[in-house]
């Protein structure tokens, strides 16, 4: 059954954003916390990307790493928009919630979990080409 076949047969209605729910343990609060993480339109996601670089003339100038996971993580993980918790923790807006709770490291963490909810995993990809390159030699 050729790609064409096979979605033909699927249902259409069946369609859903990926998430998963990713443990994640905060030095600050000394405890692990439960973070839903949903999968991001692509415009949205590739929006996200475009607004934390400076262009200027076409060419890149400077890319926002922070502002880049930040608002990515915003996104993706609806808890840290919840204005209790906002509150809670003396924070003005989610972004600064964000910043009072994790550390740079859990960032990147938390980060790379919603890169895999998207569709995009590094270190999955290149196993998996290392993969086929074994099978293919043998």
């Amino acid at each position: 059954m050729n790609t064409v076949e096979k979605l033909l047969n699927m249902d259409a209605g069946k369609l859903k954003m990926p998430s998963s729910t990713f443990e994640l343990y905060c030095k600050k609060l000394d405890d692990t916390l439960e973070i839903e993480c949903k999968a991001i339109d692509p415009e949205r996601f590739d929006e996200i990307r475009m607004n934390s670089m400076d262009v200027n003339s076409g060419d890149v100038e400077n890319i926002n790493i922070y502002e880049l996971k930040v608002n990515t993580i915003l996104e993706s993980c609806p808890i840290f928009s919840n204005m209790e918790l906002v509150k809670k923790f003396s924070a003005i807006t989610p972004k600064e919630l964000v910043k009072k709770l994790l550390l740079s490291g859990e960032i990147d963490k938390l980060y790379e979990e919603v890169n895999k909810v998207n569709g995009i995993d590094a270190e999955g990809d290149k196993k998996r080409q290392k993969e086929r390159a074994k099978d293919i030699k043998n």
